[in-house]
């Protein structure tokens, strides 16, 4: 008896839709995040890294909140709510930012 191929292809459809997400980086320097506004698609992985040589925060009420991220580390979170997210550092709330989830 042959197996059908057809389960096979959609597994490999499902690990190709996986596989293309994509990581989105932003730098927390000195009172400032780079870049300030982010555009990325739903289930993207967005990644802050601490360049400063003081610890910052991203925090969005309800939806993120890294915690304290020490100098060279970094915090990461996939987001999959589509809409405009604003965020900033609780520690310096001058410093604030902005990721636009758009869907799939």
């Amino acid at each position: 008896m042959r197996a059908s191929i057809w389960p096979i292809l959609g597994v490999a459809a499902l690990l190709q839709g996986a596989c293309s997400k994509k990581e989105h980086v932003i730098i927390m320097h000195p009172m400032t995040y780079e870049p300030e506004v982010v555009t990325v698609q739903a289930g993207d992985l967005v990644v802050w890294q601490n360049t400063d040589s003081n610890p910052h925060t991203a925090v969005a009420p309800g939806r993120f909140d890294s915690g304290q991220v020490p100098p060279n580390g970094t915090y990461r979170v996939t987001l999959s709510k589509v809409g405009e997210l604003p965020y900033a550092c609780t520690l310096h709330p001058q410093m604030k930012g902005k990721i636009i989830v758009t869907g799939e």
